[in-house]
């Protein structure tokens, strides 16, 4: 389970580190070429990190979720 907790923390940084860069480039000049983040960053401004935060949790619960099943299922098979 351990190797489980690693992968979340790697997700969860890399998670932060394009938000972060994002912004550095958004500041420059640039813009976002993904259409549904685009959606986010003009409908919630400086908020446009919430549903990607939002998204990040969900894959990480759906992992853990995924991992307690398969621990649990052959005890029911």
């Amino acid at each position: 389970m351990w190797e489980l907790y690693i992968v979340s923390l790697v997700f969860i940084a890399l998670q932060v580190a394009d938000v972060k860069t994002t912004n550095i480039a958004l500041a420059q000049g640039n813009r976002e070429r993904n259409a549904v983040m685009r959606y986010f960053m003009q409908e919630l401004n400086e908020w446009w990190w919430i549903p990607k935060a939002m998204g990040t949790g969900f894959i990480i619960g759906i992992a853990y979720i995924s991992t307690a099943i398969s621990t649990f299922l052959p005890l029911f098979v």
